[in-house]
């Protein structure tokens, strides 16, 4: 007679599998959940292939969510998406599932809980509501959150901020608590290493010049507008530099208009998607993120183990980081003038000496107060 298998079935589920926060997050669980104590599926929506191709690559086993979209604007898909949810997780009998975004938490909460999934966990990567929306997109996000908290035994909040923010919008599932992100920091490529390797991708290329990095995807909410306007302003106040974004997104052809219209073509590039992107930020004399929306975003906390000097918006959990490290200079979001300013102070001042510190964001902390969340 076959012994049953004592492992719980667990499925980590996101809306999307393009290169972002949510989905390095499942992935960094797939891989470091304990397999003797779950048997893991990811379960992702059609668009983007990082996730499934980056889980392959490991075995672990992936299951495409053919009418999972990240737009709210369908309402007859988004009934097809919680019905193929309810079907695979009715059929697979799962004992968890995990929800990462705004979009499959609410799908996959509701087709847990029809097909009797004995606990539902959802992590929130900020709440889509903080981000620049329309009012009644806004209000149409948060009535998600809200109507759907209760389908949640717990609610997840990478940062501070955001479980702040989901008391103050009413927002309560069984459980709500926070717990940072978590990374093993990479194989940094040292300085010159990473000059030489991101010239050879462009010619365009010109680390003769301080060079100010971006590694962010190309949405509004990561505010790329306001690295443009900062880096106007600081070819005004004739600060020589050369400006880097590493990342693709739906905002690239407004950028590029942005960039031609203040006439910084010879100083800016957007080089695209770059693989293990992390690796080149020793590249950079300054690393910043003008996010106006965040969550506990995975780049800052590379840049804090890369002992890169840092400039960041005061949004979400990002003043959780700068905490724990002296080099991260914050700027109000939405102020492009704050922006330039701080990257020509760190630009023109000399540089502390360097302390030694452990890293503050481990990711065995974060995947041990994960896994107490799967079981209580």
């Amino acid at each position: 007679m076959e012994k049953k298998s004592t492992k719980k079935k667990l499925c980590l589920a996101v809306t999307l599998g393009e290169q972002g926060g949510a989905q390095r997050y499942v992935y960094d669980l797939a891989t470091h959940v304990p397999k003797e104590a779950y048997e893991i599926t990811v379960a992702v929506g059609r668009n983007g292939t990082w996730l499934q191709q980056a889980c392959a690559a490991q075995g672990i086993r992936t299951h495409i969510l053919r009418h999972t979209t990240r737009a709210i604007m369908n309402p007859l898909r988004d009934i097809v998406s919680v019905w193929e949810l309810y079907a695979f997780l009715r059929r697979e009998k799962f004992d968890l599932v995990h929800a990462n975004s705004s979009k499959i938490g609410f799908t996959a909460s509701l087709g847990a809980r029809l097909a009797g999934v004995p606990r539902v966990i959802y992590t929130a990567h900020g709440f889509v509501f903080a981000e620049p929306l329309s009012w009644w997109r806004k209000v149409l996000y948060w009535l998600i959150e809200w109507a759907s908290a209760p389908l949640k035994d717990v609610l997840i909040t990478v940062s501070r901020a955001d479980e702040r923010l989901a008391k103050k919008y009413h927002i309560k599932p069984k459980t709500l608590l926070t717990i940072h992100n978590g990374i093993v920091p990479p194989d940094f490529f040292s300085r010159k290493e990473s000059q030489y390797i991101l010239a050879r991708r462009s010619s365009m290329l010109d680390f003769a010049s301080p060079t100010i990095g971006v590694i962010a995807n190309l949405y509004p909410a990561k505010g790329l507008r306001y690295i443009v306007e900062a880096a106007e302003l600081l070819k005004k106040q004739g600060v020589a530099h050369q400006m880097i974004i590493i990342g693709e997104g739906p905002e690239r052809p407004f950028l590029e208009e942005l960039i031609t219209r203040y006439r910084l073509n010879d100083t800016f590039r957007l080089l695209g998607e770059v693989p293990n992107a992390a690796r080149y930020l020793r590249a950079f004399e300054v690393f910043v993120l003008p996010s106006v929306k965040e969550g506990f975003p995975y780049t800052l906390l590379e840049a804090v183990a890369a002992a890169v000097p840092t400039v960041a918006t005061r949004v979400g959990g990002i003043p959780e980081i700068a905490a724990q490290y002296d080099a991260l200079t914050l700027v109000p979001p939405h102020d492009a003038q704050a922006l330039a300013y701080a990257v020509q102070k760190i630009l023109t001042t000399p540089l502390p000496e360097k302390k030694e510190m452990a890293f503050p964001f481990p990711l065995d902390k974060m995947l041990t107060e994960t896994l107490r969340a799967y079981k209580n």
